[in-house]
């Protein structure tokens, strides 16, 4: 069979060299997922043949589902391709199905086997149905207006002066009314900003939602910092991949969910971002999901680089206004 070639003949154009008799199995999980979040898929190919000359079948990125690179392995005599498949959007109702086609030295025929297609339910992300900021409905409650009691303020003149006596030295006169004016125009400056950014909380929600951002993002870079110190990579960057996604969706005002480094390029909203700081963002998600999807290993040096290049970008998101 060696000395013979390959028929020509009804050779299927997925055809990848795979000689001999194979069984072919494909596992999806999970089923049910947020749309932004991951799931696995397992492809099982056992039986008569070398194995390590067959190219497994995989899924190619399309406008359903971003993929990530798969990894191959054998095991006890099964070949075994793992990849990470997430749905870009809540109308992606099915994993598509696999398709192996190999030849038959025994029948001398090309032959495939198919598995599939895998029924899924999609969910929207949180937040997708429309700009949703936890929190800030409670908040605009705190700075409901007083209404105003007309009338309260009026000063009547007096038809009786009353007693009256020496004026003495005049008050503005003294260093201390310059002391009280100063102190008083300061706490009405005060007391007129903390008003003017309570109204404007409460009438602009973009302002809202960037300012509760920058508020959290505060504390979250402290978490950050201790993990790093720490040296574990894997709670690092799943967390930063978590904050960097909730952080530009509040600032940029998207759902979380569709922050993505593809999204970065297509999306109105984020075209608005120079491009160098759209360039390091897809590097920082792209890292993250490196790390957690496909397990690379990462020094405790590349910890302090990829949260000093996110504290960049956050420094750089700081008086961004859309």
């Amino acid at each position: 069979l060696a000395d013979r070639p390959l028929p020509a003949e009804g050779r299927p154009g997925n055809f990848s060299n795979a000689v001999g008799e194979f069984d072919f199995k494909v596992n999806v999980s999970p089923l049910e997922v947020n749309a932004g979040d991951p799931l696995t898929v397992k492809v099982r190919l056992s039986g008569e043949g070398n194995l390590k000359a067959v190219d497994m079948p995989r899924y190619s990125e399309s406008n359903e589902f971003r993929t990530y690179e798969p990894v191959v392995k054998e095991e006890n005599g099964v070949k075994i391709l793992e990849q990470v498949l997430i749905p870009k959007t809540h109308r992606v109702k099915k994993v598509p199905e696999l398709v192996f086609s190999y030849f038959d030295p025994l029948s001398r025929t090309y032959k495939s086997k198919q598995d599939g297609p895998f029924p899924i339910t999609v969910r929207k992300a949180p937040g997708s149905s429309g700009i949703s900021i936890a929190g800030l409905n409670q908040a605009e409650e705190d700075f409901d207006q007083t209404e105003e009691q007309f009338g309260e303020d009026i000063v009547y003149i007096k038809e009786d002066i009353g007693v009256v006596s020496d004026k003495g030295a005049f008050l503005h006169t003294q260093p201390l009314f310059y002391g009280i004016v100063l102190v008083l125009l300061v706490g009405y400056g005060m007391l007129w900003q903390k008003m003017s950014m309570q109204q404007r909380l409460k009438t602009d929600k973009n302002y809202a939602r960037r300012h509760k951002a920058k508020r959290y993002i505060k504390g979250e870079l402290s978490k950050l910092s201790q993990l790093a110190g720490k040296g574990e990579s894997a709670s690092f960057y799943n967390q930063l991949g978590q904050i960097t996604q909730k952080y530009l969706s509040d600032i940029v005002g998207v759902a979380p969910g569709v922050v993505s480094g593809d999204a970065l390029e297509s999306r109105s909203e984020f075209q608005r971002l120079p491009q160098d700081m759209r360039k390091t963002i897809r590097a920082i998600l792209e890292e993250c999901d490196q790390v957690r999807f496909a397990s690379a290993s990462i020094d405790r040096s590349n910890l302090d680089q990829s949260l000093d290049r996110f504290k960049t970008v956050v420094q750089q998101l700081e008086n961004y206004d859309n």
